[in-house]
């Protein structure tokens, strides 16, 4: 993996974290991923860097405390974090309903938490390609 390239997963199931860690590290992509257990760590988070530390990619659940996929989506386009970093939902349902009013609020795509480690495989994949071309 590059060095430069940071993915932040956002999730309060701890579980839910660590398969999508070990889905990561299979692909060999194990550097530059942080982890957040809520909304409200990662709006804190992001207030503190500069815009030229962000990462390239947030993947961000939707059913969290504190705050949840969507409030903390609109909190970041509010503080205006958002320009450079690509936001997807990551999340056990979406409705379509749910979805449009996500891309409305500035997220790139909405994906369902897989119930099969091959598919937790594709789906690191692809959030690595989303994240390796918000860097190019």
């Amino acid at each position: 993996m590059k060095k430069d390239i940071k993915i932040y997963l956002v999730d309060d199931d701890e579980e839910d974290r660590f398969l999508m860690l070990q889905a990561f590290k299979h692909l060999g992509i194990d550097e530059g991923i942080l982890q957040f257990s809520n909304g409200k760590q990662l709006i804190k988070h992001l207030s503190s860097l500069e815009p030229d530390h962000f990462p390239q990619l947030i993947i961000l659940d939707y059913n969290m405390p504190v705050l949840n996929g969507y409030e903390t989506l609109s909190e970041i386009k509010i503080k205006n974090l958002s320009s450079s970093i690509k936001i997807v939902i990551y999340s056990t349902s979406i409705n379509d309903q749910q979805k449009a009013q996500f891309k409305k609020n500035g997220a790139l795509d909405c994906f369902i938490k897989p119930t099969t480690f091959s598919r937790h495989l594709e789906i690191a994949r692809t959030f690595f390609d989303i994240a390796l071309e918000s860097h190019n």
